[in-house]
């Protein structure tokens, strides 16, 4: 659901709005792929001013996590048979993968999106 919280009145007689909270929905969820699932890593080395304590308790370990996230429920069938017959094995495969070191002193994610209609899936990847 949308909240329209912020949505100004106006005068029924003179102008309307061209579209209501549903429809920006409805066409936003049809177009968007929703996020299944998501795997990041952190790995950052300490800087010439990182406070020792921040070191100590593990604020620049490399870090690693997997978030699963929600689908719509009329698409839970097709992007859960799309995710275990090619989606969980590009993640995998990314998990698994031989990194620099270069590479491991970076933030790096790969997304898997499903599109909620069909379950189509499609890979992701961001440096930063």
């Amino acid at each position: 659901m949308i909240r329209t919280r912020y949505r100004m009145k106006v005068p029924r007689d003179t102008v309307t709005f061209l579209a209501d909270a549903g429809d920006v929905r409805d066409r936003l969820a049809a177009d968007r792929p929703a996020r299944a699932v998501r795997a990041t890593y952190e790995g950052r080395p300490p800087g010439m001013s990182t406070p020792t304590e921040w070191i100590a308790r593990g604020d620049y370990e490399p870090h690693w996590e997997l978030t699963v996230y929600a689908v719509p429920r009329h698409a839970r069938a097709a992007v859960r048979e799309a995710l275990v017959s090619a989606g969980l094995a590009a993640i995998r495969d990314w998990l698994a993968a031989a990194r620099t070191p270069a590479w491991l002193a970076g933030g790096h994610s790969r997304t898997v999106p499903a599109r909620p209609d069909d379950g189509t899936l499609t890979l992701e990847d961001e440096d930063r």
